[in-house]
């Protein structure tokens, strides 16, 4: 049996597991916190790796490999960066994320934004940017699983095939189950996606005679080469703030926030930010830099980044070949669920609230703006060119846009919400200029140019615009956090 078929055989198995998850979460959702937040019950084996497969998904696997691959040394000095953001961010902000929702009190991170200001104007705006963030991040996946469904069918299955299969699998499952469904998959995605880069690592040092080898292998290449890669090499700042935007804007952007909401204990969300922390590590540090330096001494003339991964494994046995193409949807799979039903959940129960006034809380409208999403972003498909590590940089620079307002709702009580939504107004802007029209200046990617300027226009407004504390739910917020710091000293 050839590795495509076997591949196809696992795959269609798998698909037919997802689709059950997502009939038993349909089944289980009782009440809409069932589906937003699963309940707000998730124990520490499902959110850990439910938080490792939602960070990393197709980037990890597909695009970092690549940029490794193609930009060399050079890459890998920022790479190393993600495990140091998600070890600052999650305890900081997950931990008073989870503390201030106790009791199930908000759905989406949207609304409890909107709550703290006392605006809907600010939930409105941080539900939209969740779709803004949402839509590229959607199409960067589905693109990576056409991508990778031509490559391990060895092209008899299309690009386009591959891209419709896998988003209508993940609409399905996704939509029936909610969050539920997208956690206990997600748990079992980041197992086989860890897996997926452990056998392609393996695989690969095998193939070159083990470490050594591959540092022998590496020696006989040109410095340059070694230090750049195989690749056009991108700017220093290019790739810092590209990451950057990414690492940030993926924890604590509003599409992740989700998962600080849905955690059962503080305890958990704390003891799932060290085993993140762990497993970034050895995946970033380790397994990633291994696969796209062995590809560059096997496979000297790959042109497209995104396939290093594909075409490493494609010479391996049947068997190690379906195991590391199921890694590499269920990667793709444990991002696109998660994103998908957080975006399309906001779009539902905050932007459309907020325009048509509803006072209707219903799985169903989240469902409905679920699939609105997909579609929207199988046309962004249509009209974009980008690889999918530069796709994931501008969903995580749009996502940093609504970091300075909760900054405002758990740090700094003086943000006002003419601030913060005006910075998030002026800051989505800032993004779509730097990415689209004046293209990284300085060749600072646009998320990080959006954010100062963001900052600047909160900071501002909250000086000049005195507003007393009762303007914002401030006892709630802030009273809470005091409390609980004051007891904990």
């Amino acid at each position: 049996m050839s590795g495509a078929t076997a591949f196809m055989i696992i795959a269609f198995v798998y698909w037919l597991f997802l689709i059950g998850v997502g009939i038993y979460g349909f089944k289980t959702t009782k009440k809409s916190e069932d589906f937003f937040i699963a309940g707000g019950g998730l124990g520490f084996f499902v959110l850990s790796l439910s938080l490792l497969a939602t960070y990393n998904s197709s980037i990890a696997l597909m695009g970092h490999t690549g940029n490794v691959y193609g930009s060399g040394l050079s890459y890998l000095t920022y790479l190393g960066g993600a495990p140091i953001a998600i070890s600052v961010l999650i305890p900081i902000f997950y931990k008073r994320v989870w503390l201030i929702n106790r009791g199930n009190k908000y759905l989406t991170p949207a609304e409890m934004l909107g709550s703290y200001y006392k605006s809907d104007s600010i939930r409105g705006m941080i539900a939209l940017i969740a779709l803004m963030m949402g839509v590229p991040y959607v199409a960067l996946q589905l693109i990576a699983a056409g991508t990778a469904f031509n490559i391990l069918s060895q092209g008899i299955i299309s690009v386009s095939a591959g891209m419709y299969v896998m988003g209508g699998i993940i609409v399905v499952y996704v939509v029936l189950g909610g969050l539920k469904s997208a956690a206990i998959t997600n748990a079992i995605q980041g197992s086989l996606m860890t897996l997926a880069l452990f056998l392609g690592a393996v695989y690969g040092l095998i193939l070159v005679g083990g470490p050594m080898g591959l540092f022998n292998e590496l020696g006989s290449l040109s410095k340059d080469m070694v230090m750049e890669g195989r690749v056009i090499p991108t700017s220093w700042q290019t790739n810092a703030t590209l990451l950057l935007s990414i690492a940030v804007g993926t924890v604590i952007g509003p599409l992740s926030l989700t998962w600080a909401l849905s955690a059962k204990s503080e305890r958990i969300i704390h003891f799932s930010g060290i085993f993140s922390i762990v497993a970034q590590v050895v995946m970033y540090i380790l397994l990633i830099p291994t696969i796209g330096f062995t590809a560059m001494v096997l496979h000297p003339s790959i042109s497209v980044t995104d396939e290093v991964l594909p075409t490493l494994i494609s010479t391996g046995p049947s068997l190690l070949y379906a195991l590391v193409g199921l890694g590499i949807f269920a990667a793709i799979n444990s991002t696109a669920d998660a994103y998908l039903h957080a975006s399309g959940a906001m779009t539902g129960h905050d932007l459309y609230r907020v325009i048509t006034k509803s006072t209707v809380i219903s799985p169903w409208v989240g469902r409905i703006a679920q699939l609105f999403v997909v579609f929207i972003g199988l046309i962004f498909i249509a009209g974009s060119s980008e690889s999918i590590v530069f796709l994931g940089a501008l969903a995580g620079g749009l996502g940093m846009q609504t970091i300075p307002a909760l900054i405002g709702a758990l740090f700094i009580p003086k943000y006002n919400k003419q601030g913060a939504l005006w910075g998030m107004i002026v800051g989505v802007i800032v993004t779509i200029i730097t990415e689209f029209i004046v293209k990284h200046p300085l060749g600072v990617h646009s998320g990080l140019w959006g954010v100062l300027f963001n900052f600047l226009v909160i900071s501002v407004l909250s000086i000049v615009i005195k507003t007393p504390n009762y303007s914002r739910n401030y006892d709630h917020f802030h009273g809470t956090l005091k409390e609980y710091y004051k007891k904990s000293a």
